[in-house]
């Protein structure tokens, strides 16, 4: 099977949406150095420490997630704002007017955890189908330590992205219904770890993948834990999946800068999408502070009313 391609940090970024593009995914090697590593893992240790096991085997009962750490880490802000990758998403969602962060989690794999069941974050939206060519998600995980073959390293199956969904409207009581994807045996069985080869990387790379791709975290048969620091997109107009205005105190919000504060959502997309009170900007009301109000950009749509 095809394998994703590899890249350096110093890849054209258009040159990187087409990679992506074509085979639902890339790996960009060695973007982060070993002190940079030791830095970020230093500073999120004691959370990752007190964060709970899953509770399933898509969670991981030898798993543990640990979220908020774009508000309790300052260098994973780094990470989240790289870019490269920012101009790989905004390339992706270039048929939109904004895009945002979609979560942010360290994902500890400990040994003797099993292979997760094979899906597509797409999923994620209940039971909305994505187009084919149409990405409602782009993930990265970043590699904290090395990604082996013996502890867990993502798994995926290659050009799965082009595949169609197999979910089906059924009837259910006195309605027609969209089978939600991941109760669904057509898609749930569609592929195993057994279909699937493993994301290998060294500590300081990142893998990029589409919503649609299908992958899995793998199972751990070493002695040590695995760390992925998984940082999503997604598009303006879509909830996020971490909840960024609970994970975020006011006190936080006054501690980053406005080009990040957009971008974990604190932003209007579309045209009147996510205003706040009187159609005004959500980041100035969060701010306190006037601004410019109006269902999107004033140089578009002026206020040509008058005194009334």
């Amino acid at each position: 099977m095809n394998e994703l391609p590899r890249v350096t940090p110093d890849v054209e970024p258009t040159e990187l949406a087409d990679l992506f593009d074509l085979h639902g995914g890339v790996i960009v090697e060695n973007m982060l150095s070993p002190e940079e590593l030791e830095i970020i893992k230093s500073e999120i240790l004691p959370m990752v420490r007190q964060s709970p096991s899953g509770q399933d085997e898509f969670e991981g009962k030898y798993t543990t997630r640990t979220g908020g750490l774009i508000a309790r880490s300052p260098q994973i802000r780094k990470l989240v704002a790289n870019p490269l990758i920012l101009a790989l998403v905004a390339d992706i969602f270039g048929d939109d007017t904004a895009f945002q962060v979609n979560q942010g989690q360290l994902i500890a794999i400990g040994p003797g955890e099993s292979p997760q069941p094979i899906h597509r974050d797409d999923w994620l939206y209940a039971n909305f189908p994505f187009p084919l060519g149409y990405t409602g998600i782009i993930q990265s995980m970043w590699a904290l330590t090395p990604f082996t073959k013996e502890n867990g390293a993502t798994l995926y199956v290659p050009e799965s992205h082009k595949l169609p969904e197999l979910t089906q409207v059924v009837r259910k009581g006195n309605r027609d219904r969209l089978d939600y994807s991941m109760n669904s045996d057509p898609e749930t069985m569609r592929f195993t770890p057994d279909d699937a080869v493993q994301m290998l990387m060294e500590a300081g790379s990142v893998a990029l993948w589409s919503g649609k791709l299908y992958h899995g975290g793998g199972n751990n048969v070493s002695d040590h834990v695995r760390w992925g620091m998984n940082i999503g997109y997604t598009r303006g107009w879509i909830r996020q999946e971490e909840n960024q205005y609970v994970s975020l105190t006011a006190k936080d919000l006054e501690n980053i800068d406005d080009d990040m504060a957009r971008l974990l959502g604190w932003n209007r997309s579309g045209y009147g999408h996510g205003y706040a009170g009187d159609m005004q900007d959500p980041l100035d009301v969060a701010r306190g502070r006037d601004g410019h109000q109006g269902f999107g950009d004033p140089e578009l749509a002026p206020n040509r009313l008058g005194d009334v």
